[in-house]
């Protein structure tokens, strides 16, 4: 577990959830397979939106635990499968509170926590309200995307219930649109025909070319970089690529 670069709630018009911002460092970079594992969070085609993301457990390791720190009274929510919290709570050194900070998390692939002070009282308020959405399985655990209010980097966790409509259908409809541009994406062969070729890459990332959502592009970070171009290309471009032409080798023809 590591400690979240930037912590903030979850609000429109009264409190959803909490979001917890990546920091630069690998635990942020894994992605969170282990917690849906462990809330069982599937994540079929033919469901999108908020209830894709919904627990459908509520594993044993999820505690709300009061402490102190420095003769400061804290709550911590916290959520690891491999610590057995007693009455003798040890808090993960990574879930603290810098100086004048009233909230602050920290999470990796397979645990999160939440940390508030008690000043202002709101912070222990909302994580009661967590801690007993959970028992509900009322509550959605997503890692960024959504295309929503809560689309930015990071881990968020929200209370299903609380969430407005708008929000939900703005979640959907980018499910639906991730869908429909993998399947155009799969449907070039280009991640075949390159892999065919050895032509060996980093990252193959595909965006739609415009608004019509007609046409895929590909962000590609290659390999070897002093004789490849990196950047956005289209597939003609990329299978120039594969003839040692186009403007992805640096020699090649423009």
């Amino acid at each position: 577990m590591r400690r979240s670069s930037e912590t903030s709630w979850l609000e429109d018009k009264g409190f959803i959830g909490v979001s917890m911002k990546p920091d630069f460092t690998a635990e942020h970079e894994f992605g969170i397979k282990d917690i849906y594992h462990s809330f069982e969070i599937s994540h079929p085609e033919e469901m999108v939106g908020i209830e894709r993301r919904r627990i459908k457990a509520n594993p044993e390791g999820l505690v709300l635990k009061e402490m102190t720190i420095d003769k400061n009274s804290v709550h911590c929510l916290v959520f690891s499968p491999y610590m057995h919290f007693d009455k003798k709570f040890v808090r993960p050194q990574e879930l603290s509170l810098y100086r004048e900070e009233t909230l602050s998390s920290a999470w990796d692939e397979r645990s999160f926590g939440v940390i508030v002070s008690d000043d202002p009282k709101t912070g222990l308020k909302n994580l009661k309200k967590l801690h007993a959405a959970f028992e509900k399985k009322d509550i959605a655990i997503w890692l960024g995307g959504g295309g929503s209010l809560f689309s930015g980097p990071g881990l968020s966790i929200g209370i299903i219930s609380a969430i407005p409509y708008h929000h939900r259908k703005t979640m959907e409809d980018a499910d639906k649109d991730n869908f429909n541009l993998r399947k155009a994406a799969e449907g070039t062969g280009i991640k075949d025909k390159l892999s065919a070729a050895n032509k060996k890459y980093f990252a193959l990332s595909p965006r739609w070319k415009d608004d019509q959502k007609k046409e895929v592009i590909f962000w590609l970070n290659p390999m070897e970089q002093n004789n490849n171009n990196c950047g956005w290309f289209e597939v003609a471009d990329l299978l120039k690529w594969i003839e040692g032409t186009g403007p992805i080798p640096k020699k090649g023809e423009k």
